[in-house]
């Protein structure tokens, strides 16, 4: 996995375009982009531009050199120009024919190096995160990007969220800028006489009885024979079966177990008469 370091410019982009099958060369700039301008040819250099709150960007070179007297890059600004909502191909071809109105047979290489807009992905995915927002990508694409979906995630309850506004969309929606995709992480639920009861991931290959060696196993109380699943809609299955994403398994207690029950009672019978015995004399 590519990591992203301050100071380190990496063209994320390209990366993240092919993991996930699509053109880098179909990105529309926008306001925000920070763009990587390098130029090579009759003269070589580079810069670091971001998209004005016009759409603007500056066709500049290195008028004076760094050197010991005066250690900075000195930048003239030759023009500007407005290269909002066209994509990388346009934007890139225009620039290098503005460049080359300066500089005598030059080539232009543009990339996004930090993106004005993101969209995010939580819950039961493998990598969540922030990711870049390229126009085209489907919900279920970027889960791909994601590293897919965990084995408890809950794709039929997908929750996307735009700020506060929750959008009405599905898995094969296209997504817009600044999605929060959040995809539920399903549970079984263990209850009745397990060493801890409570939640558990959703898993498929599992059935009642692993999810009770889950919860720490049966305690000396359980009624092992008489546990069963229940489902969200209130079908009974048997505790061998595999549960379905947020069904209950239900593990009841015995009402009577060998003579250690019958012991606790004549125990509590004997003490309630000789309390009474007492209070009578």
């Amino acid at each position: 996995m590519v990591r992203i370091y301050e100071g380190v410019y990496v063209n994320f982009l390209l990366i993240f375009s092919i993991v996930c099958i699509t053109s880098v060369h179909d990105y529309i700039i926008l306001v925000g982009d920070k763009l990587q301008i390098s130029v090579y040819g009759s003269v070589s250099f580079s810069y670091q531009q971001t998209v004005t709150p016009s759409g603007e960007i500056y066709i500049q070179y290195v008028s004076i050199p760094p050197s010991e007297e005066a250690p900075f890059f000195a930048w003239e600004v030759l023009d500007v120009m407005n290269i909002k909502g066209m994509t990388i191909t346009k934007a890139t071809s225009i620039v290098e024919e503005r460049f080359n109105k300066y500089f005598k047979n030059v080539k232009v290489n543009l990339s996004v190096i930090a993106f004005r807009d993101k969209v995010f992905l939580t819950g039961a995915v493998t990598k969540p995160g922030s990711y870049p927002f390229i126009p085209g990508l489907t919900v279920s694409e970027y889960i791909e990007c994601a590293g897919g979906i965990q084995p408890y995630g809950d794709l039929s309850k997908i929750t996307i969220k735009k700020y506060d506004s929750t959008i009405d969309a599905s898995s094969g929606s296209m997504v817009e800028q600044n999605w929060n995709i959040y995809i539920p992480k399903a549970y079984v639920y263990v209850k009745g006489m397990v060493t801890i009861p409570g939640a558990h991931h959703f898993n498929p290959d599992l059935n009642g009885l692993d999810y009770i060696g889950l919860s720490g196993g049966p305690t000396d109380r359980a009624n092992i024979k008489k546990a069963y699943i229940i489902t969200t809609n209130g079908e009974r299955l048997p505790i061998e079966n595999n549960p379905p994403m947020y069904s209950t398994i239900v593990i009841p207690e015995v009402s009577l177990k060998w003579w250690q029950d019958h012991l606790t009672i004549v125990s509590i019978i004997t003490t309630v008469l000789v309390t009474l015995l007492t209070i009578t004399k």
